[in-house]
């Protein structure tokens, strides 16, 4: 498509207002003519960041002073740069940061996924690890039969998890073998 303007080279840049009876109105512009109404092409993500964060989500700053005593960054800083200083940021703006983080991303906890087998998995291995105790004890006691009973169950297991679980935990499968 050319501009709308000049008519002369290819629009790259979409303008779209919103007009004051209500109506919605779109010019399609090249860079040039962008340049001339004013737009500017040039933009940083720590700036569209840093916009996204002044406006606060709708959330009020708490002591928008406060300053790190680490690295000496203030919360204000942060708000136009969107970007914090140090590790020690996290706990100087806390106040103000975790408000922003559970807006964003709908809480505090991670609950993303998980690998489909990874429940089935982790039992297997700390069920190896409770008879590996119990192995241990038995050997402790000398009660070598229940202690040879114990190891070739935790041999059954291990032997499942080679040849059953594609994705399985080398820890699992490269465990030292117990008599």
């Amino acid at each position: 498509m050319l501009c709308q303007e000049c008519k002369k080279r290819k629009a790259t840049v979409r303008v779209s207002e919103m007009q004051s009876d209500g109506t919605h109105k779109e010019i399609h512009l090249c860079e040039e003519c962008a340049r001339q109404y004013g737009i500017s092409l040039k933009f940083s993500f720590n700036e569209v960041l840093g916009n996204l964060i002044s406006s606060q989500l709708g959330i009020p700053v708490k002591d928008a002073q406060a300053k790190c005593p680490n690295c000496g960054l203030t919360f204000e800083e942060f708000q136009s740069s969107g970007r914090l200083g140090c590790p020690h940021d996290y706990e100087t703006f806390k106040a103000n940061l975790i408000p922003m983080i559970e807006r964003v991303q709908s809480g505090l906890r991670h609950v993303g996924k998980a690998p489909r087998d990874v429940g089935r998995i982790y039992e297997r291995e700390q069920e190896v690890v409770r008879m590996q105790k119990e192995l241990d004890s038995a050997v402790a006691c000398e009660d070598y039969e229940k202690a040879a009973e114990i190891r070739d169950r935790i041999h059954e297991l291990r032997k499942t998890a080679r040849t059953g679980d594609a994705g399985e935990s080398p820890e699992l499968r490269d465990t030292e073998e117990r008599p």
